[in-house]
């Protein structure tokens, strides 16, 4: 079974050619409708077989940063034969220090980004984007002794003081002057378990990450963009749970850079792998192929990894 689905996915080959060729090789006589019908329920099964690759005890014994272990979560999206637009979305949870997934959720296309799909343990630390940056998730890390590093979102996390009032932290970020200024506030969230304690982070770009900002803005909102957004595109402003004895402020915007890493996976996997392309139209069968593609790519690394460096010397170079 594993192996006629990884040719599917890993060839893209169409369903009912699988089967003919595994018909012809005696591998199995199942008929194309019995095959269908496994592939509409083998997702959970495939997706247990890509956290088993990837979870290894070597994997989470590599840099623990403070005692936590780093991990950035995104999602990329994929569209149906002959649909226009967004049909399902892969959210993925990246372990940063092999570059690998250790959880993977398929939803359709109203399945919205949330830190809360993923189980969390202690000392865990998530490098999150500003769609998890809300009360449920930051609550939902902070119940599993977990932390969280977010990109700010004034729309969905209010911030309050220590006397409970609404705290404007615009006018104290825009007075960070000089580039690569770094401040940090003390700052309170309300949640459904009560307040929870967090940090604002902030830094004003360099010169050269402050010219790309506005570009990288217009690309995102288009026409909206106003001038109060563009002043504040040049400052990097997040929210983190971990206390100021564990992270300076420095150290936390630097750990948040690692997400670009995150984001880089999530492309290799969306373009090499052809998580864009779906062959399927059933909810199911979408889920068991993408499930499909990850674990074919998490034994994919798992051979380039192994495989072994041949020597190298100046001479070589030279030879070459």
């Amino acid at each position: 079974m594993l192996r006629r689905v990884l040719h599917h996915v890993a060839t893209e080959t169409p369903l009912a050619q699988t089967t003919a060729q595994a018909h012809a090789a005696d591998l199995v006589t199942v008929s194309p409708v019995a095959r269908h019908k496994r592939m509409c329920t083998v997702g959970p099964w495939l997706a247990e077989l890509t956290a088993a690759r990837t979870a290894s005890g070597t994997t989470f014994a590599a840099e623990r940063g403070a005692g936590f272990r780093r991990f950035a979560t995104d999602a990329t999206t994929g569209t149906r034969p002959g649909a226009c637009g967004t049909t399902a979305r892969v959210h993925d949870r990246l372990d940063l220090a092999t570059r690998t997934p250790q959880q993977v959720e398929v939803t359709d296309v109203h399945g919205g980004e949330r830190l809360r799909r993923f189980a969390r343990a202690a000392g865990d630390l998530d490098l999150l984007d500003r769609a998890d940056c809300n009360p449920p998730d930051l609550a939902h890390a902070r119940a599993a002794d977990a932390h969280v590093i977010a990109r700010d979102n004034r729309g969905t996390l209010p911030r309050f003081d220590a006397r409970d009032r609404p705290l404007d932290l615009v006018p104290k970020v825009l007075r960070l002057g000089r580039p690569g200024r770094v401040r940090s506030w003390a700052a309170r969230g309300h949640t459904a378990t009560g307040p929870l304690a967090v940090r604002v982070c902030a830094v004003r770009l360099r010169a050269a990450a402050a010219r790309r900002a506005p570009a990288w803005l217009r690309r995102e909102k288009g026409g909206a963009v106003t001038a109060a957004d563009l002043e504040w595109a040049r400052f990097r402003v997040v929210i983190t749970t971990v206390p100021a004895d564990r992270r300076t402020a420095e150290q936390v915007l630097d750990l948040f850079r690692l997400r670009w890493q995150a984001a880089l996976q999530i492309q290799r996997d969306q373009s090499i792998g052809g998580l864009d392309a779906l062959p399927h139209v059933r909810d199911d069968t979408i889920a068991s192929w993408l499930c499909g593609k990850l674990l074919a790519q998490a034994l994919a690394r798992a051979l380039v990894a192994s495989a072994p460096v041949p020597p190298w010397s100046p001479g070589h170079a030279r030879a070459a």
